[in-house]
C-alpha cells in the first residue's frame, strides 16, 4: 500500500526485525533523478533504518523536501 506525498508514493518496509526503511516511487512512473550522485532510478529506498514504519515515512518525506531528488 503506502501513502501519497507530493508527486511520490512512499511505502514503509521492515528490512530486518525493528529496522524500517521506506521505498519512494514517482506517481507518474518516471525515474527519480538523485542530484548528489547524478543517477536515475525507478525507485529509491531510504538509507537509514528507523524504529518504526511512521518514522521511515517521515524520513522519506524529508528526503523529498530536501530537493536532492526530482
Amino acid at each position: 500500500m503506502g501513502i501519497i506525498y507530493k508527486d511520490y508514493r512512499i511505502e514503509a518496509f521492515e528490512r530486518a526485525t525493528g529496522c524500517w526503511r521506506a521505498k519512494i516511487n514517482r506517481l507518474d512512473g518516471r525515474n527519480i533523478l538523485v542530484h548528489f550522485a547524478p543517477m536515475e532510478h525507478a525507485s529509491i529506498a531510504t538509507s537509514t533504518d528507523t524504529g518504526d514504519s511512521q518514522s521511515s515515512i517521515e524520513f522519506a518525506k524529508s528526503a523529498i523536501d530536501s530537493d536532492d531528488m526530482t
